[in-house]
């Protein structure tokens, strides 16, 4: 079926979800000689696939789980195979990763995410989508796939001549349809699956982790799968994009109800919404990132908070002046589930954040290599010095992730900062963050190359000031699994230091650390100092780390190591 070509910015009213303009997936297979089941597919449909130009294929060597067995998909003479069952499955669901589901029975329950992530396959130029489907059969060699989910596809056009606009994020929402969360489905009953009212859940958003750069002219189709309960064919479709220092929001209704009969988006359809993205022009509002209370600008959503640390970190400028000057305050707070950002560059930053007395829940930070020689790896929510008022502040599954691709390099890991300078010049000798909670983190390195040398801190991965650091009242739950290819210094609250007094009364430490290292220095607050340490603590401090060196469960550890030599 061929599509019609058309933006927004032609005065057409979108039969979005219409019969005619909306593939309802068939499928058949064949018994194939060599024992498996030809998998054909008009358009879009369930499980894991391929979407490129708006036409999706299963991915090959993905497995289906059916019941206990895993079955291959393979790629052979042009088409995609499943391996056949080799006995009869009454009752099968695949769920795909973004899905969770529970089979009951003849019931299963489907709960739709209401964010997504774009996962591009660059190699293939194409983008991966997942959605559940069910797979029954009534006799051995036989499957019988019935898809429950849908998807709609942004077609979006970057119609400005000048600028190169780079996509955050797109959202549908809609009045009558319930897009995404949970629904309960009869499995006896496929064929009937239809629209059913609902009053919740009206709103997924697809998220472009980084940004996605559309240059002029250039055009991206993204495919959101939602779960398809409703009964009208009208949508709000917004798209947030970025020019530096300016945000520019499309906004635009589509679809239509024809005033009687309302149509609906069944499961197995692909529907299709054109977006035409300007600088300027209809349906395009432009504004700054944030909003201002007085000389201070306000981050009060998670897009805010990912927008500000790309602001500091790349030197936006905002009316001719750069954020790099600018304070800010997060002024709620923020489940950053679904963002991933980098540490932010608190040596080129000039001004602070006032974190004080908020949650950051459910944010993931990944490794960035910095440094004038670009040697050394940072992962923390700062590098390079420390920023504004952190009072308060709690990180709550907060996940650390490094994925270096430079080996023999340096990684400082900690949760508020990487490797911390004084900060200067309010008080050029004392670090002060004092009653923050890092509450069940987690550090892994994934598919990363080796760095040479570790540090690993609960709060800090290395702290260098002469003077004193006050970490009091603070409390660290984590789980990490780091690596080094010499050495490793490692501690509850911070991994290496030439500090002479830290200040950690009332702190709680407890979690596993689990390492590989020819050689590695722990300590339950500290990891190693090369100085005569006093680390203050009082009758409410408490520490029950796990310290793992290759494979072996460490005895014995003391507050911090130190070397007098």
């Amino acid at each position: 079926m061929n599509y019609p070509r058309f933006h927004l910015s032609s005065f057409i009213a979108l039969l979005f979800f219409a019969a005619a303009t909306c593939a309802v997936l068939t499928s058949c297979q064949e018994e194939h000689p060599d024992g498996f089941i030809e998998l054909r597919f008009e358009r879009y449909h369930g499980a894991k696939v391929a979407v490129k130009d708006c036409a999706s294929h299963w991915v090959e060597g993905e497995l289906v789980r059916i019941n206990s067995t895993e079955a291959p998909v393979v790629h052979s003479s042009g088409n995609y195979y499943i391996q056949a069952p080799s006995e009869s499955v009454n009752r099968a669901l695949y769920p795909a990763k973004l899905t969770s589901a529970a089979l009951t029975g003849d019931n299963v329950q489907l709960q739709f995410p209401s964010t997504y992530h774009y996962d591009y396959d660059a190699t293939e130029g194409r983008q991966l989508l997942e959605t559940p489907l069910a797979a029954r059969s009534t006799e051995p060699g036989v499957l019988d796939f019935s898809h429950l989910g849908a998807a709609i596809c942004l077609c979006i056009t970057n119609s400005d001549p000048n600028q190169t606009l780079v996509l955050d994020a797109a959202t549908l929402t809609s009045d009558k349809y319930q897009v995404c969360g949970q629904r309960s489905i009869d499995l006896t009953d496929i064929p009937g699956l239809g629209p059913k009212v609902s009053t919740s859940d009206r709103s997924v958003t697809m998220l472009f982790d980084g940004g996605l750069a559309l240059g002029p002219g250039a055009k991206v189709e993204v495919a959101i799968p939602i779960l398809p309960v409703g009964e009208d064919n009208r949508f709000t479709v917004t798209v947030t994009s970025h020019v530096e220092g300016t945000r520019y929001t499309f906004s635009r209704q589509q679809g239509e109800s024809d005033g009687t009969a309302s149509r609906a988006i069944l499961r197995n359809q692909l529907a299709y919404a054109y977006v035409s993205l300007a600088t300027t022009g209809d349906h395009i509002t432009a504004g700054n990132h944030f909003s201002a209370d007085g000389t201070t600008y306000l981050v009060q959503t998670p897009y805010e908070f990912a927008a500000m640390v790309q602001a500091i970190n790349n030197g936006w400028q905002c009316n001719g002046i750069s954020y790099r000057d600018l304070d800010f305050r997060i002024a709620n707070d923020l489940d950053m589930t679904g963002y991933t950002v980098q540490p932010i560059n608190g040596s080129a930053y000039s001004h602070s954040i006032d974190f004080s007395s908020r949650t950051i829940s459910n944010l993931t930070i990944e490794s960035a290599l910095y440094g004038t020689s670009t040697t050394t790896y940072h992962c923390g929510l700062f590098y390079g010095r420390v920023r504004g008022d952190l009072s308060g502040l709690t990180l709550d599954r907060l996940i650390l992730k490094h994925r270096g691709s430079e080996p023999e390099k340096s990684l400082f890991v900690g949760a508020i900062c990487s490797d911390s300078e004084a900060p200067v010049p309010s008080n050029p000798y004392q670090i002060s963050v004092t009653n923050c909670s890092v509450r069940n983190a987690t550090f892994e390195m994934d598919n990363a190359a080796l760095p040479r040398l570790a540090y690993f801190g609960g709060l800090f991965g290395r702290i260098r000031t002469s003077g004193t650091v006050d970490l009091s009242q603070s409390s660290v739950t984590i789980t990490a699994s780091v690596a080094s290819s010499t050495t490793l210094y490692a501690g509850g609250l911070v991994g290496y230091r030439n500090a002479n007094v830290i200040y950690a009364r009332g702190c709680t430490v407890s979690g596993i650390i689990d390492a590989s290292s020819s050689t590695a220095y722990f300590g339950n607050y500290q990891g190693y100092s090369n100085q005569i340490v006093n680390i203050q603590k009082n009758e409410n401090n408490s520490t029950d780390l796990t310290f793992i060196l290759n494979g072996e469960v460490q005895t014995g550890v003391d507050d911090c190591t130190v070397n007098n030599s």
